[in-house]
């Protein structure tokens, strides 16, 4: 029978040596790697209605586009939530149900629309991955809300059928805005984000 593996030795008394001097446990710089953050926040109606705990109020967001805002509203028989960014009011509707796993794939596919850099869009969208909950702070952003909620309304012509989403998305995206000093979210987003003239719904449209 063979002998037994032995451990190595420690030498415990050894000084801990780096690029940062003895005894530091930091990793060098560049080995740090820091992610965005964002928060989602939502109105009391989505917080009871969805048992959900605003455990972030006081978050700073770090992404570009902000912290997002969620509401409710029902078209028919249809219950439906509108996101928007708190910084470009970039405008998302959604079925309530489900809609915090929904909201990353519909913000990638409105921003890959806009002809945002893939980086960027990377960047915005891992900031949202497993966002927490906080609740609104921002009246001014709520205010924009409702007033885009008034305008899906007109543009969902029919309560009792499934409503196309998207198409009232992209009618917000180029609805003007007062908080955006008479801009519309998509020329917003995209001087924020770097790129030169919205598109034009009918190219939207085309998007796959």
């Amino acid at each position: 029978m063979g002998s037994a593996h032995r451990a190595p030795s420690i030498n415990t008394n050894a000084p801990v040596t780096g690029q940062n001097g003895a005894g530091s446990w930091r990793l060098p710089q560049s080995r740090i790697i820091v992610q965005d953050m964002t928060t989602l926040r939502c109105t009391q109606k989505i917080l009871r209605r969805l048992h959900l705990d605003p455990s972030m109020d006081d978050a700073v967001p770090t992404n570009r586009l902000g912290d997002w805002y969620a509401n409710s509203f029902s078209i028919g028989r249809n219950q439906l939530v509108l996101c928007v960014s708190e910084r470009t009011l970039l405008p998302v509707i959604l079925p309530l149900r489900g809609f915090r796993t929904d909201l990353v794939h519909a913000v990638r596919w409105l921003l890959e629309g806009l002809g945002i850099a893939s980086e960027i869009i990377a960047s915005e969208l891992a900031a949202m991955e497993g966002m927490p909950i906080g609740r609104t702070r921002n009246r001014a952003v709520l205010g924009s809300m409702n007033e885009m909620i008034l305008s899906a309304d007109l543009h969902l012509t029919d309560p009792d059928r499934i409503p196309d989403l998207r198409a009232v998305s992209f009618h917000l995206c180029t609805m003007i805005c007062g908080q955006l000093k008479y801009d519309t979210p998509a020329e917003a987003t995209l001087h924020l984000l770097g790129r030169g003239k919205a598109p034009k719904i009918s190219e939207l449209d085309d998007q796959e």
